[in-house]
């Protein structure tokens, strides 16, 4: 909110990237002049609203709610380890450094692994300036792998290697 007004803030990652206003249609339905984009909230019992983006009449993007993550501190030990791509040649090496799960990429690049949200898969987390990385788990629950997602890169898949 900005006064009276309901705003859609500014993308961080984007320099172009204004606040715009929203412009209330009814109690569920929102246009976003500056995108060409409604938003409309679809209700469902005493859940949160899932959110449909439409675009010229076709939904564009679905919103749904998730419950944050808050991994317990002791479970963070679980994404520890090798993680190996073929298709990107390369390597990440996860463990966990003062309570903080912590992604490391060769040469040197280290990068702080955020939860986002809780998932049945095994958990989602976010890195400033590496992605988002969903991790997976076997049928006995332990963590065989995990997926990266970045820009154009979608779901590219690393291997969890065994421990020496």
């Amino acid at each position: 909110m900005d006064g009276d007004k309901l705003i859609i803030p500014a993308d961080p990652d984007n320099d172009d990237d204004e606040p715009e206003a929203v412009i209330p249609r009814s109690a569920d339905r929102f246009l976003v002049p500056e995108r060409d984009k409604a938003l409309i909230f679809i209700h469902r019992d005493n859940e949160r609203p899932e959110i449909r983006v439409r675009r010229d009449g076709y939904d564009e993007e679905r919103l749904i709610p998730v419950t944050p993550a808050a991994p317990a501190p002791d479970t963070l030990t679980d994404y520890t380890g090798h993680y190996a791509s073929d298709e990107a040649e390369t390597r990440l090496r996860i463990e966990v450094d003062n309570g903080q799960l912590i992604a490391h990429r060769r040469p040197a690049d280290r990068f702080e692994l955020e939860p986002l949200y809780a998932d049945a898969r095994g958990g989602t987390f976010e890195a400033d300036d590496l992605g988002l990385l969903r991790f997976s788990r076997d049928g006995n629950g332990k963590v065989d792998g995990l997926s990266f997602s970045r820009g154009r890169v979608y779901d590219m898949r690393f291997e969890r290697e065994e421990d020496d």
